[in-house]
């Protein structure tokens, strides 16, 4: 089972019921894509880890 990045309409989503301007938003959602993206691949490294202690 693996981790899946977080839909960018779903980051605007939650950006806009904070309230945020346009370029607000875009920062938001530029920075969640970066968390997001580091989330996965960290995900994907430790799966590989794991599967090779086995």
């Amino acid at each position: 089972m693996g981790i899946s990045p977080i839909p960018v309409p779903a980051i605007r989503l939650e950006a806009q019921r904070d309230n945020l301007t346009a370029a607000e938003t875009e920062d938001f959602v530029e920075v969640m894509r970066r968390l997001d993206n580091h989330v996965v691949a960290k995900a994907a490294k430790d799966a590989e880890r794991r599967s090779k202690a086995k």
